[in-house]
């Protein structure tokens, strides 16, 4: 889980995939703005395709470009939506 205040980003393990709010959530349940690694909040195939995820563990923003220390294999250069 990362923010840089005001957006929230959480990597999911289980559901390989990067949730993203654009405003930090105040009540449980609040869906997330985006998704990255899976065409959509749906799917969980892992690791189908060069721009899927396998096993996210956590997550890092510069303020232009992703990074993904505790993936095994993820796509380089990915920017904010």
């Amino acid at each position: 889980m990362f923010t840089d205040d005001p957006h929230l980003f959480v990597a999911d393990t289980v559901h390989p995939h990067i949730l993203i709010w654009n405003i930090l959530p105040t009540e449980n349940s609040t869906s997330a703005d985006f998704v990255l690694g899976q065409p959509d909040f749906a799917s969980r195939v892992p690791y189908a395709t060069r721009d899927d995820l396998f096993m996210p563990t956590d997550v890092c923003f510069d303020g232009v470009t992703f990074g993904f220390p505790g993936t095994s294999s993820a796509p380089a250069g990915w920017t904010f939506p």
